[in-house]
């Protein structure tokens, strides 16, 4: 750094007609030089501690579905063909032979579904049946959904948002998904 400075007085001495008995001092740095610290301004990206609804949307149908911190799936709401049916699928179930009666609860009322636990392709029970009339109503007003099947229960979990369920009715009636 010294050096630097010294030669930036040589040079700007060049030409000019300086006295030999001049002495010119330079202050004392202080200590070593710092790197210039360039703030970070970006958000911290928030950790999820609870599961939170998602949407997925394809040809086939609409779904919500709701997932883990870990991404592991809770419960998986979907309406699916034309014309629509609904299909509940809980991964942690676990099939009973004799059991085909799946309850979804949207909100205080039961929507009753019927799951095959001979055809059962993944883990967990998937039950499907035919879309209630007054599912947009339902979901509208729900302000938690829960499964049971048996003597196994998921939930009550928090329902989606208002937009999430907004959605997913529209679907139900044969509107396209977004």
């Amino acid at each position: 750094m010294r050096l630097l400075v010294a030669a930036m007085l040589l040079m700007g001495g060049c030409g000019s007609q300086a006295k030999n008995d001049q002495v010119v001092e330079l202050p004392e740095p202080s200590g070593p030089p710092i790197a210039q610290q360039v703030e970070d301004t970006a958000q911290p990206v928030p950790i999820r501690s609870a599961p939170a609804w998602e949407s997925a949307a394809s040809g086939e149908g609409m779904s919500l579905r709701l997932v883990q911190p870990n991404g592991k799936l809770v419960v998986s709401i979907a309406c699916l063909g034309r014309p629509a049916r609904l299909v509940a699928t809980v991964p942690s179930f676990t099939a009973i032979a004799s059991e085909d009666r799946f309850s979804l609860g949207i909100g205080a009322e039961p929507v009753t579904l019927v799951a095959d636990p001979t055809r059962q392709k993944q883990p967990g029970i998937t039950a499907e049946g035919a879309v209630a009339e007054e599912l947009d109503r339902l979901f509208a007003d729900a302000a938690q959904i829960s499964a049971v099947y048996g003597k196994q229960r998921v939930g009550p979990h928090p329902a989606p948002d208002a937009a999430l369920k907004e959605q997913f009715a529209e679907a139900c009636e044969g509107g396209s998904p977004e």
